[in-house]
């Protein structure tokens, strides 16, 4: 079965224990007919997954003998010049959130440098108050303005299909405001961000990790890193939100 793969099929007893041998059968019913002088075979749970680090293999191992696949963490450099960077981006979507308040918005914003070692790039609101229309995000505003930006793409090559490049967001860092909701994390996934920044936790509405995480959910194609901004921010009450807000 798929699923036991990452489980080993056979596991040894010490010899003080009488040296005998136990077998993980793959199969989820009992054989109709069994070979002679053998125990009965007995269903007992077993891990469902590989041990991804080292505690897990310990609890794992006592059950089972269950593979050690720890998961691969990219290792990123913090220089004073990548530190600058980030702050430069979280001021601009809090000057940009602070423009939409004073404009009678959501006070949300959300911005995509065109390189990080620039701080030109796009910038949104959310303008669900003035459209009227509650899909109106500042995510969702700002890739309909990358899509527009790339309104002339170049003609697809099987390189770019195969590296992704078509994507909107291909390894490119957003920075926003606010946590971003479900419906904007999983646009963000499909638009294959590489970074999302963002200022306020929304626990009750979040989908980079308040209610849901949605790059870590089971079956999704593209996995992105999310960065909580804790250093002190100007105006931060006045760019509180409802907590039960989809931001």
């Amino acid at each position: 079965m798929p699923d036991l793969q990452h489980l080993k099929r056979v596991r040894k007893t010490s010899l003080e224990e009488g040296g005998f041998k136990s077998t993980l059968l793959l199969s989820l019913e009992h054989p109709t007919v069994l070979p002679p002088n053998l125990p009965e075979p007995y269903i007992s749970p077993v891990p469902t997954s590989p041990a991804r680090n080292l505690e897990e293999v310990v609890l794992k191992s006592t059950i089972w003998p269950t593979v050690y696949q720890p998961r691969r963490v990219e290792k990123i450099t913090w220089t004073y010049g990548r530190i600058r960077w980030i702050r430069a981006g979280i001021q601009r979507v809090v000057d940009e959130a602070r423009r939409a308040k004073e404009m009678g918005e959501v006070p949300i914003a959300s911005y995509v440098p065109d390189e990080w070692e620039t701080v030109n790039g796009l910038a949104a609101r959310d303008t669900r108050n003035s459209t009227k229309h509650p899909l109106r995000h500042s995510v969702m505003n700002l890739l309909r303005q990358v899509s527009n930006a790339q309104h002339s793409p170049p003609e697809p090559s099987d390189n770019m299909t195969r590296n992704g490049q078509r994507y909107l967001l291909t390894s490119r860092t957003l920075f926003t405001t606010h946590e971003p909701c479900i419906m904007c994390s999983m646009a963000l996934l499909h638009s294959r961000v590489k970074d999302v920044f963002y200022i306020y936790p929304m626990n009750q509405t979040g989908g980079c990790g308040g209610l849901s995480c949605v790059p870590g959910l089971d079956g999704v194609n593209h996995r992105f890193s999310i960065w909580k901004w804790t250093s002190p921010v100007d105006f931060k009450d006045a760019l509180e939100v409802d907590p039960q807000l989809d931001a």
